[in-house]
């Protein structure tokens, strides 16, 4: 019967109407406008990081007259901006960045090459059942 009904030979509508559909393609949407907004400012905040440091060196080498106390300063900045990397995550678990996009996309677009085999696959269970 599970069988059956994966194959569309039950006979009974489908739960869904016009309407669901497009609030789910509209919700979906709207999800993944969010995640490439959150790793679109997750690779800024990355970027701006190491722009900062190559700022800061680059006024170092530029002014070697500066202060002492302020160039040790700096280097001490430097030497922390280095040391830690400003990435926009969740708990250590994920970080959001353009590579985490790309692995997002990959592997929905396996996910989607998986499900056009299987529905190739029932297709022809479909067609030799008859």
């Amino acid at each position: 019967m599970a069988h059956a009904a994966m194959l569309g030979d039950l006979g009974e509508d489908f739960p869904f109407d016009v309407s669901d559909g497009v609030f789910l393609l509209f919700w979906g949407t709207v999800l993944i406008g969010k995640l490439i907004f959150i790793c679109a400012i997750g690779e800024q905040m990355r970027s701006e990081s190491s722009r900062i440091s190559d700022a800061l060196q680059a006024g170092i080498t530029r002014y070697p007259d500066m202060d002492p106390s302020v160039k040790r300063e700096i280097q001490w900045f430097i030497c922390q901006t280095q040391r830690q990397e400003i990435r926009f995550g969740a708990f250590d678990l994920c970080y959001f960045d353009l590579t985490t996009m790309n692995r997002i996309i990959a592997s929905g677009m396996t996910c989607i090459v998986v499900l056009v085999q299987f529905s190739a696959i029932a297709a022809h269970g479909r067609s030799q059942l008859k």
